[in-house]
């Protein structure tokens, strides 16, 4: 069970208004839970009786199979994860030979891996692989919120025919 906000629709900010990111990856809404939630349910780092977004790592798990964006990285740097890490949170600056290594066994251009380097000292270690993973709530999230932001006027009785409301089939 959970508590929705009553919070603006994410339609009503015009697309025009909005950067690429904001647009691929909306904010999930808060919500608040009643009770405890199940192995899955923990997932979203919600805990009752408070108000606050699900955990995007939660979409990790769901389309892969592997808990978060960190263990997925762990098993694609292999052997190499220490340095990979070291080299995000800014501890050490590998060798470019350990650098290349990474790049070729994570498919990131070499700029890219360079880019990251003290990137990051605390929280998600990728967050650009975190957000690809949102991309896939949140692409189909705004073009169904979208869709429905419209009017579909009935052709008998005028209404919005995609707004919920108690269906009279004898007119």
């Amino acid at each position: 069970m959970e508590n929705l906000l009553t919070t603006p629709s994410a339609a009503q900010k015009r697309i025009s208004d909005m950067t690429v990111a904001e647009f691929l990856t909306p904010p999930f809404q808060p919500v608040e839970i009643l009770r405890v939630l199940g192995p899955y349910g923990r997932m979203l780092h919600l805990e009752p009786n408070i108000s606050m977004a699900p955990d995007p790592e939660f979409l990790v798990r769901l389309v892969s199979d592997h808990a978060s964006h960190q263990a997925y990285i762990r098993h694609e740097a292999g052997s190499d994860y220490k340095n990979l890490e070291n080299l995000i949170r800014g501890k050490n600056n590998p060798s470019r030979t350990t650098k290349q290594v990474l790049a070729g066994r994570l498919g990131f251009p070499m700029d890219y891996l360079e880019k990251l380097a003290g990137s990051a000292l605390d929280g998600p270690l990728i967050p650009d692989i975190l957000a690809a993973f949102q991309i896939l709530e949140g692409l189909p999230m705004r073009v169904t919120s979208g869709v429905l932001a419209r009017e579909v006027p009935c052709h008998r009785c005028g209404k919005n025919l995609l707004v919920k409301r108690k269906v009279n089939l004898s007119h």
